[in-house]
């Protein structure tokens, strides 16, 4: 997943033949710096954490991301016509900065969780050492592969970042209900719940039963939930707060506390949406270009009527 929300707005660059007033632009530098052909352009295109600067001397185009502009030429340093420049645009720059704050990652972006241990525990740990959210893929394996898989991670990075897959499994609610079980056993912080149709007792335990108040009284969200969806009803109920009731019959079984329903029912269920779109996953093939703005008028929607101190986030995945 790419993290997506707020929409990510490019940095100005300056247009063709001159400045937005039409003056005349000049860029100085070493020429001995500048690519003209096009194997050598397209390798300084890439490195996008780097300025880049189009500029034309005797009649040839080139790029270069060194040197700067100057409103004229100053001494004995080469000069040409500025074209076109682009600011650096770092990878961590790129998506929404509170997906990096809240999960504690350097990327806004994530590997989803492909079941049956293909997105491994060394996977994981992989990424993970590199700021990277990785969720592991337990679905379809049994609770002893999945608490092995918990202790290799927690041992390797016992600060994160990871997540584990929460599967919905309409047809046996008890599996369901013991994954969860075995997550909140072992101090799994996030899991990235996927196949859901509608809310189940289970989501909305694991979501509540994270949920306290700080000494400032402000609510405290210990379990994160990365909903992947790729329908807007099922995204509506995870964007808003738990019904009450599916948390009423939590609270009188002891599952959780009259505080932490009180406080489900001011926060939405999930804080971040995964769009999926025509990937391989659960997906109805809808294309990202049509699913992607929907998902993202929905949030709004759904923003104005709570007004979350905390938006939930969305994030696309297939098709890009």
């Amino acid at each position: 997943m790419i993290s997506v929300s707020p929409p990510f707005s490019p940095p100005n660059s300056l247009p063709l033949n001159g400045s937005p007033s039409g003056s005349t632009q000049i860029w100085q530098g070493s020429l001995e710096q500048v690519a003209w052909d096009t194997p050598s352009i397209k390798a300084l295109l890439l490195q996008i954490d780097r300025p880049c600067y189009v500029i034309r001397h005797q009649n040839r185009i080139g790029v270069t991301q060194t040197g700067a502009i100057a409103a004229g030429v100053h001494g004995h340093i080469a000069s040409a016509e500025l074209i076109s420049m682009v600011p650096s645009v770092p990878l961590a720059s790129l998506g929404d900065p509170d997906f990096r704050a809240c999960h504690q990652v350097n990327y806004a972006y994530m590997t989803g969780a492909m079941a049956g241990g293909i997105a491994s525990a060394d996977m994981v740990i992989a990424l993970g050492r590199d700021g990277l959210l990785s969720s592991f893929g337990a679905g379809g394996l049994s609770p002893d592969q999945v608490r092995a898989a918990i202790a290799q991670i927690q041992q390797t990075l016992p600060q994160g970042p990871y997540a584990f897959n929460l599967l919905h499994n309409p047809h046996d609610p008890a599996t369901e209900q013991a994954v969860v079980e075995l997550y909140l056993d072992h101090g799994i912080h996030t899991v990235e719940a996927s196949a859901f149709l509608n809310l189940t007792p289970s989501i909305i335990y694991y979501r509540a039963a994270g949920l306290g108040l700080t000494p400032t009284n402000q609510i405290a969200v210990h379990n994160r939930i990365i909903a992947k969806v790729s329908r807007q009803e099922v995204a509506t109920q995870f964007m808003q707060p738990a019904p009450t009731k599916l948390l009423r019959p939590l609270v009188q079984m002891g599952l959780i506390t009259e505080q932490q329903a009180r406080l489900a029912e001011q926060v939405p269920v999930a804080d971040d949406i995964t769009v999926e779109a025509d990937s391989g996953g659960h997906t109805d093939n809808r294309p990202l270009v049509c699913l992607l703005p929907a998902i993202l008028a929905l949030r709004d929607q759904v923003q104005n009527r709570y007004a979350y101190a905390t938006p939930v986030r969305i994030g696309a995945a297939g098709g890009i």
